[in-house]
């Protein structure tokens, strides 16, 4: 078919929205101190903020001694820890996940620095997922100082029997 003006043949179409999902990760609560080798209570909060459901997955959790998630000093605990999250839908109420996590602190400081870390979490960590954005997959939380060991006491139990001093040493 031959037409005499060929200049109106195209056009532009409206906003074009990718149905695929989007973990992004909203928060990672957690104390503002630890004491070495004791454990680390924390809670996780995820959204699926895509447009489609998100099948579940793996998210990693390490530690480091910035706030720089992905640089040279970040560490994997010891067992490493992985999480699995639940598939989730999307714009609902089941869009949001959230987990409270038992984080295995080391009993030797891995860093020998200043004292003060950060917990990193990286949602789908394999990658397995294809989502609409995938540099919302990396959260750490806010600054956790290890705290100083409690202090080792000895007290000495002292009294008079009989007339005669006498004590009990208790650790």
């Amino acid at each position: 078919m031959l037409f005499r003006s060929e200049d109106n043949n195209w056009g532009v179409s409206g906003e074009v929205i990718l149905q695929v999902p989007d973990l992004a990760f909203v928060g990672l609560r957690t104390p503002s101190t630890v004491q070495a080798g004791q454990p680390l209570l924390a809670n996780l909060e995820i959204l699926n903020a895509g447009f489609e459901y998100a099948p579940a997955s793996i998210a990693h959790v390490w530690l480091s001694d910035n706030n720089i998630a992905g640089d040279a000093d970040d560490v994997e605990l010891a067992p490493p820890l992985s999480i699995e999250v639940p598939s989730m839908s999307y714009y609902s109420d089941s869009n949001r996940w959230s987990s409270d996590l038992t984080i295995p602190w080391p009993a030797v400081d891995p860093f020998g620095t200043d004292g003060e870390y950060f917990v990193v979490v990286k949602l789908d960590a394999p990658n397995a997922i294809d989502e609409g954005n995938e540099s919302n997959n990396l959260g750490i939380s806010g600054p956790i100082r290890l705290a100083p060991p409690p202090p080792d006491v000895d007290l000495l139990l002292a009294g008079h029997v009989g007339g005669q001093s006498c004590g009990v040493a208790v650790q």
